[in-house]
């Protein structure tokens, strides 16, 4: 049994989409948790009136991490087999859940290839074939905007949380979420920490998903978004590995903060410092796994994914590129 949890917050008008389509599926053995985090447009009983058999449970704005974990508590509690995390502004492709049980293995995390939908249709260009992980702590999307010719399942460095489906015992190895990231990277650090856990990741192109993304930044998102990047690296890395990107974290900070200076986030970004510092103890004192970045390090990389380049941008990549490779072999 597989049971698909999407957590929404004033999702009402995602959800018709997204839970059609799953009802479309040719694989029937799931049960949905859709799991409302505090919405004030009438999700939850949206869901309840229009979509019966869907489970509902009602709780305070959790953001995406805490939502989650109530769902996969939930579905630990029913014995699930499997466990879908979905995104509400998705919809799912009928052969979808069939082609994921397909692959299914017990130490494998899956996640179907996510491509792009606008302007009310499907499209063939790719949201993500898997998050990708920068060195300095920054996690992009695989392949945005490429035209999608994937065919072969293959290895992923980190699955995505907009569509993560994995065996129940992982997560009851790994954990669940980080509830104090809150929002965003939040599905790094659990890719991350299975892999540290001796788990894998794999993109399953047959299975798809179509997610209606599209990149925009306030203030609210930059500041979880640097919080969170901070606090990852500093709670699953060895003091070694921060002392070996030092020097090129605090050259990389300052062209940040020179960015949100710039884009008139500067008291967001001061604001994550503010965050790190207050929850240093903390972020040091839950370090699991440390020392053993040799595990991952092929899954990490210099390059940076941004959606302007410029000539600056582009020596900064050749920098990163040298440093990375030179401390590559020390890791």
């Amino acid at each position: 049994m597989i049971s698909i949890i999407v957590v929404g917050h004033n999702s009402k008008k995602d959800l018709g989409g997204c839970f059609d389509s799953i009802s479309e599926s040719t694989y029937k053995k799931y049960k949905t948790i859709y799991v409302d985090c505090g919405s004030s447009d009438g999700s939850a009983n949206f869901a309840r009136e229009n979509f019966p058999k869907i489970q509902v449970l009602e709780e305070s704005n959790l953001g995406y991490a805490g939502g989650n974990n109530v769902g996969i508590r939930e579905a630990l509690k029913q014995k699930s087999d499997y466990i879908f995390i979905l995104n509400p502004d998705t919809i799912v492709d009928k052969n979808c859940l069939k082609n994921l049980m397909s692959k299914a293995r017990p130490d494998t995390i899956l996640q179907p290839i996510i491509l792009l939908y606008k302007n009310g249709r499907k499209t063939n260009l790719i949201n993500t074939t898997g998050n990708y992980l920068n060195f300095l702590g920054f996690g992009c999307c695989r392949d945005y905007l490429k035209e999608n010719r994937e065919t072969e399942s293959r290895e992923i460095a980190f699955p995505s949380g907009a569509a993560l489906f994995a065996p129940s015992e992982i997560f009851q190895k790994v954990g669940g979420f980080d509830e104090d990231f809150f929002m965003y990277l939040e599905d790094l650090d659990f890719g991350f920490r299975a892999r540290k856990s001796g788990f894998n990741a794999r993109l399953v192109p047959s299975a798809k998903i179509y997610h209606k993304y599209s990149f925009s930044q306030n203030k609210l998102k930059f500041y979880h978004a640097e919080k969170n990047r901070l606090a990852f690296l500093l709670k699953n890395f060895s003091l070694k590995y921060l002392l070996l990107i030092t020097p090129i974290f605090f050259i990389n900070e300052f062209f940040v903060v020179l960015y949100s200076l710039a884009s008139g986030q500067i008291v967001a970004k001061f604001s994550s410092y503010g965050y790190v510092l207050r929850e240093f103890k903390k972020l040091q004192s839950g370090r699991k796994g440390i020392g053993r970045e040799g595990l991952v390090k092929k899954f990490i990389g210099p390059k940076l994914i941004l959606g302007t380049p410029s000539l600056l941008f582009f020596v900064w990549s050749v920098v990163l590129a040298v440093y990375w490779f030179i401390i590559y072999i020390f890791i």
